[in-house]
This record gives structure tokens, sequence and C-alpha cells, in this order.
């Protein structure tokens, strides 16, 4: 990428962090995530959450560092975390396709065409929201659920597998996909055996997610409950799918509600848990910006570069 398109993609990425923090603070204040009053918590469990919750956000790039390397694009797991750290607010715009953008537009910046690191980006999306699904089938499966919401849950999950498995599917999608964006940006086909190692990231860092989210439902119902380790991974994977609602916000509280009645706790306490854990996830995406901030700038102190000049080596 000439270096004279540094300046204004890197305007337009910063311009995206701080238009989504405005943008999720709105969306707080909107839907009144910031009342808890007269809720009792075991600060321990709180805290042991937390550090599970920011356990699994180590795990993330690594899955994200093996795709690009697939991909013949190679990356630091340092600079992985910048790519997708700096612009992880971006979710809180309409549209997940802006969280996706994001972390392609700065791993652009190493030299690889702006179309095929989204198409990448995209496919790592797909990947994540598969591990997902296979983790969150086991709340199908434990948990007392229709016919139809089976039916749905399965068909998802294997037409997702199908467009990143199945070299037809998949041919086609990226078609579908390079068409609209008029690229003839080169897409790597990945498959089961090659994306197993991103699968493992994957797995890992939603297990320590899980577990975390458990230890969150256990500081404040008092009830440990195997169900909740693979539900958290069902509602994250239902708002993903949500791909036009902002962040999801709403859509993984209202899955969590529903099937947290259906574990047995009332309609009050799991409305409780739903709206804390947005505000716990919420610290986790800080911890992850915060991760990213300061390792770029470590980055720069190193190389006397940000991540944004890599491209000019």
């Amino acid at each position: 990428m000439p270096a004279i398109l540094n300046k204004p993609l890197k305007f337009w990425l910063n311009l995206l962090i701080y238009l989504a923090f405005i943008f999720l603070i709105w969306m707080l204040v909107k839907f009144d995530y910031f009342s808890l009053k007269g809720l009792k918590i075991n600060i321990l469990n709180l805290i042991l959450s937390l550090l599970f919750l920011f356990t699994g956000y180590l795990f993330l790039p690594k899955a994200w560092q093996n795709i690009l390397r697939h991909h013949r694009i190679n990356v630091s797991y340092k600079e992985s975390v910048v790519s997708e750290g700096k612009p992880i607010f971006a979710k809180y715009l309409p549209g997940k396709f802006m969280v996706l953008i994001g972390r392609a537009g700065y791993i652009s910046l190493k030299g690889a065409p702006l179309t095929q690191t989204s198409i990448i980006s995209f496919k790592a999306q797909m990947i994540s929201l598969i591990v997902n699904l296979l983790i969150g089938s086991v709340v199908v499966f434990v948990l007392p659920v229709t016919v139809t919401e089976m039916i749905v849950w399965f068909g998802l999950t294997l037409s997702i597998f199908l467009i990143l498995f199945i070299r037809p599917v998949h041919n086609l999608a990226v078609r579908l996909v390079k068409t609209i964006f008029r690229s003839s940006a080169t897409v790597n086909f990945i498959n089961i055996r090659e994306s197993l190692l991103a699968g493992f990231w994957y797995v890992a860092a939603y297990f320590f997610w899980g577990l975390g989210f458990t230890f969150l439902c256990l500081s404040i119902s008092g009830k440990l409950m195997a169900v909740d380790l693979p539900l958290f991974s069902l509602a994250t994977s239902v708002s993903i799918i949500a791909f036009i609602f902002p962040g999801g916000l709403g859509i993984r509280e209202g899955t969590l509600v529903y099937f947290l009645v259906k574990s047995g706790l009332s309609p009050e306490l799991s409305a409780t848990i739903s709206v804390l854990s947005r505000l716990w996830f919420l610290c986790g995406e800080i911890f992850y910006f915060a991760l990213a901030f300061l390792l770029e700038k470590r980055l720069k102190n190193l190389t006397g570069k940000s991540m944004n000049d890599l491209n000019d080596n």
C-alpha cells in the first residue's frame, strides 16, 4: 500500500474508534445499564470472573495471527493484539462489519489489500462463530428446547460449516463477496485440518470466557451451574449473527435471560445477571483495548514506528 494512503486510513480508523466510544456510552445510558441499585455481589467470585475473562482475551490474538499466517500475512502476536484491540469498540456502531473492517484495516497497513484482509477477517469471524455454535450446542442438549429451536440451531451450524469447509460452497461465497467489493484479491481456502489450530485458540478463549461467566453468575445467584459455561458461547453466537444490531446490544442479553430462566433461575435474577454481564464483558473489552494501546506504544518505542507505519519498510 502506498505510504500516501497511511494518514487518511489512520484518520478513519481512529475516527471509527472515537465514534464507537460515543455510541457505546449513548447505548449504555439509553438502556439504563448503569442502574444496578441494591445488588449484592460476592466480590471474590466477581474478581475471579474478571481474571478468567481477561485470560480468554489473551488467546484471541493467537487465532487471528494463525489465520493471517495461513494467508501468508506474517504478523507478530503484539501486532495481532493491536489490530484486534484498537478497533474493538467499533462493534457498538451499527453493523458487525465495522469491527471486521477495523481489524482488517490495521493489517492492510502492512501492505496487503484491504479487500483481502477484510475477507480474511470475515472468515476468522465465521470460524469463531462455528466454535461458539459448537460449544453452545451443549446447552441445546442439556436444557429443554423446542424442536424448532434445535432445527434452527443446527441449520445455522451446518450452513456456516459448508461455507467455511466445503470448497465449492466456499468459492461461491468468496466470488459473491469479491463481486460486491469489485476486487480481484486472492483469498486462500482454509480446510478443516488447517483450521484446527485457530479453532483451538478460539476454544481456549471461549472456555475462559465461559468460566468467567460461570463465576459471574455464582457471584450474583450463589448457585454454581455447569450449563453457564457453554451458555455464554450460545448467547455470543446469537449476537454475532445479529449483524444489523449495534454490537448485538440486547440480543446477547435477551438470549441469556431466556436460557437462564430455562435453567431454573427466576426471571428477575436472570435479567439482573444478563444486565451485569454486559458491564462485565465491557471490562474485558476495556482490558483488551488498553493492552493493544500499550503494546502499540511498545512497538513504536522498539522500532521507532507505529503499526501504522510498518508498511513503509
